[in-house]
């Protein structure tokens, strides 16, 4: 395990003006890139007015499993509808408390743990607070994208979306890579295989979000049939075409994440 704890630099010292300015940037261009990263994904998959999105995008990443978690207790009378995203919410930070602490820490070195957990409390909170303004505050009219995507099936409408999300989360999923942090979740996952397996870190997180993508589905078909909510005929087509598009939209945000993150740069360390 030695190499790869080698294999990333040491942080600079920290007296120099021109050092603190250069990470005061990453900490900013960070925060940008995960609530552009939270706004998307609001947008593009969770719609709560006028029944939500008939094609489910089916989100990826600890959040989406946790999402997938929320939904089937609201549907077993467990939690209200708002509570679905304080089940998604909490499951994506305990999960990632637990790989900070016994995979960033030992593993992957002070700076990108530290600049991980600061992602981690970001995104939590992002999550919450986005969330709510979109549902029923000063971004309430930015829901669906400013309208844009429609919550029935349509084809120009979905593809688009998929698209949207495809290249945005990507871009937005990169970037903290780029700078030696990441957004928690898998991510930690991913970046330890590619320091120590030599695994490219966005064909990681590709394969994972399709392992997260079978969650998904399994969860909207015992939502969709065991909780009467359409026929089996129409649940079946309208599963196939959520995970063509989910399957392109994942496609495309390993490709984008690729493109971000493909270009070497050393990553480096703090000294506490």
């Amino acid at each position: 395990m030695k190499n790869g704890i080698e294999n990333i630099a040491k942080f600079p010292p920290t007296k120099k003006k021109k050092q603190y300015g250069q990470e005061f940037k990453k900490i900013l261009l960070l925060s940008l890139s995960l609530i552009i990263y939270v706004l998307v994904s609001v947008w593009a998959f969770d719609c709560t007015r006028d029944g939500g999105y008939k094609t489910d995008l089916f989100p990826t990443g600890v959040i989406g499993l946790g999402d997938v978690i929320g939904k089937l207790l609201h549907k077993a009378g467990k939690i209200e509808t708002h509570n679905i995203i304080v089940i998604a919410g909490t499951f994506y930070f305990v999960i990632n408390v637990f790989f900070l602490f016994f995979i960033s820490r030992r593993y992957l070195g002070k700076y990108f743990t530290i600049t991980t957990a600061f992602a981690t409390v970001l995104l939590f909170v992002s999550v919450f607070f986005i969330e709510n303004q979109v549902k029923q505050g000063f971004l309430f009219h930015t829901e669906r994208f400013f309208g844009i995507f429609k919550t029935e099936s349509d084809f120009l409408s979905d593809i688009t979306r998929v698209f949207f999300a495809g290249i945005l989360i990507g871009i937005f999923n990169g970037i903290p890579v780029r700078i030696g942090a990441s957004t928690g979740g898998l991510d930690i996952v991913a970046k330890y295989l590619s320091v120590y397996k030599k695994k490219d870190i966005s064909f990681v997180v590709e394969m994972f979000g399709y392992i997260i993508m079978i969650f998904g589905a399994l969860g909207v078909f015992i939502i969709g049939y065991f909780y009467k909510e359409t026929g089996f005929k129409e649940l079946i087509t309208q599963m196939s075409l959520s995970l063509f598009y989910t399957v392109l939209r994942i496609k495309l945000s390993s490709l984008f994440m690729g493109l971000i993150t493909f270009v070497p740069k050393k990553e480096t360390k703090l000294n506490c």
